[in-house]
Formats: structure tokens, sequence, C-alpha cells
């Protein structure tokens, strides 16, 4: 790999990184980035890039996905990619439903747990299940009352920590890289 290359993969892995952990604001930059990542074989940033892609806002300025002559940046098989990918980012929110909804089996406890900022955190983040997951570890889930006891908050932040992971790796397949 020429020194050229290895500096703009060096460059467009910084913004566009392989792990989830570090997921900024959209990048008004995605859509050429997977241009850039299928045309070179950089395959190592298009999971991010497709991210981004996929969670940007609906009234977003159309320039995100098309050039100064309107022409589509993105092929339109990653169109198809991209929109498989949002219709799997958009259902992931019923697995984490099913996640945060919990009937605790301890005879202390015994309760239907339900995480009350989960519909107003879907809602803002309805296309973005990474973010959500996020806001929602942040919640302190051992409330007394219809919150969670301290045996279901801890099985449920493990479980939304190993669905956030799965969903993570899951685009890689969802978007056609095998990477």
């Amino acid at each position: 790999m020429s020194r050229y290359r290895e500096y703009a993969v060096q460059v467009l892995e910084g913004l566009f990184p392989k792990a989830f952990r570090r997921l900024p604001e959209v990048s008004p930059h995605a859509a050429r980035a997977v241009d850039l990542g299928r045309t070179f074989h950089i395959d190592t940033i298009l999971p991010h890039a497709f991210y981004d892609l996929a969670r940007i806002p609906s009234q977003a300025p159309e320039d995100i996905t098309h050039d100064a002559e309107d022409n589509l940046v993105i092929s339109i098989k990653d169109m198809q990619f991209l929109l498989h990918l949002q219709k799997r980012l958009s259902m992931a929110w019923d697995v984490i439903m099913a996640k945060t909804e919990t009937k605790c089996n301890r005879v202390e406890c015994s309760s239907t747990h339900r995480l009350p900022a989960l519909l107003s955190i879907k809602q803002r983040y309805p296309l973005d299940p990474l973010l959500g997951i996020n806001e929602l570890l942040k919640i302190k889930l051992t409330m007394k009352g219809p919150a969670y006891c301290e045996v279901a908050s801890n099985r449920v932040q493990a479980d939304l920590k190993t669905l956030r992971t799965q969903i993570w790796c899951n685009i890689r397949k969802w978007i056609g890289v095998d990477v």
C-alpha cells in the first residue's frame, strides 16, 4: 500500500471509525465515504458511513446524498442496502422494547418492569438504536416502584450492551460487507 493510500485510509478511518463506541454527530460526508469505500475497497469505513447515512434526519438537505449536479453520490445498489439498513435499525427498537420490559421472577419483587422514558428516546432516535441504547444505559434503573429492581436492572443493562454490540456487528452483514 502506498504512503498516500495509507494516509488517506487513516484519515477516513478517523472520520468513520470501526468501533461504535465513538458515534459523533452524523457526518455530512457519509455518502461520499460510502462511495470512496466501495470504489477503493476500504471496507473498514463502510459500516460507520452507512450508519451515518441511515440516521440522517429526514429534513436533512439533499446535498448529503447528491452532488452539485444533483446526481446521486452512492450507487443504486448501495441505496438499496441503505433502505434495508434503515428497516433493520427501525426493527431493532422492537427488540430493545422487549429487552427493557421484563417480568421479575424473584419472590421479593415479582413486578413487570418497564422503562417509561423508552418511548421518548425511541422518538428522538428512530433510526439510531445505538445512541438510543446509550441513552437508556445512562438512566438509573434501580429505582423502587414500577421501575427496576437491582437484579432486573443488571440483567437489562447487560442485555442492552449485548444487543448494541450485535446491532453494530450485523450492520456489516446488512450492507453486504464481510469485514
